[in-house]
């Protein structure tokens, strides 16, 4: 379940990356955090 989870998220994570990279560079720093 945790990976589909975790693959699911990358899937987001791209599709937000994609859109609005300033953003989820914000959010990946904050996950680096």
């Amino acid at each position: 379940m945790e990976k589909k989870d975790i693959t699911l998220n990358r899937k987001v994570l791209s599709n937000i990356a994609v859109a609005f990279p300033s953003v989820f560079e914000k959010m990946y720093k904050e996950i680096v955090k």
